[in-house]
């Protein structure tokens, strides 16, 4: 959680490439210009540039997205009536981009709940507001199996866990650490 252009998840990115070039996978990230997402690791290269140029993930070049991966961008809509606004998704399918307008709603649904179901060996909240995860949410944390969807939580800023979120999935298993 954070993206390239803010300085606790960008910082991570540069310590993700300059250290771990070719053993860490980055498969996604949500910022304040949406979601992107990536099975086979999104381009840390490229996720450098856009911290040093302190862009948000919309701006990642998204012709280095593999098979299944997708860049919703939530700061392009259209209004396709007074009620009614679409927002794009661009997705890897078959080889090619293709561009899908999801309605409001389902972009807001993998916005509030795509970076905690997507399984990965560790989650690094390094953005987003205090609270994020929270006791209404937290079950979003967990798979079919009612397993966490990470090992571990790195928390590196705002205090994304709530006290009782943060029990609760130590309870299940992960390993918390805290600031």
């Amino acid at each position: 959680a954070g993206g390239p252009d803010g300085d606790v998840a960008g910082n991570q990115i540069l310590n993700l490439e300059k250290y771990f070039p070719n053993t860490a996978m980055l498969i996604t990230l949500i910022d304040v210009s949406g979601v992107i997402y990536d099975p086979s690791g999104l381009d840390l290269q490229s996720l450098k540039m856009l911290f040093q140029e302190a862009k948000p993930i919309r701006f990642y070049p998204i012709d280095k997205l593999s098979e299944g991966g997708f860049l919703l961008d939530t700061k392009s809509e259209k209004k396709e009536a007074d009620h009614i606004v679409k927002i794009l998704c661009t997705k890897k399918v078959n080889g090619r981009l293709i561009e899908e307008w999801l309605s409001a709603s389902d972009a807001q649904e993998i916005v509030r709940t795509f970076v905690h179901k997507t399984s990965v060996d560790v989650f690094i909240p390094a953005g987003g507001r205090p609270g994020t995860l929270n006791q209404f949410n937290v079950a979003d944390f967990l798979d079919s199996k009612l397993k966490p969807t990470s090992k571990a939580i790195i928390e590196g800023a705002n205090l994304y866990l709530t006290p009782e979120a943060r029990e609760f999935l130590e309870q299940k298993g992960t390993i918390i650490i805290k600031d």
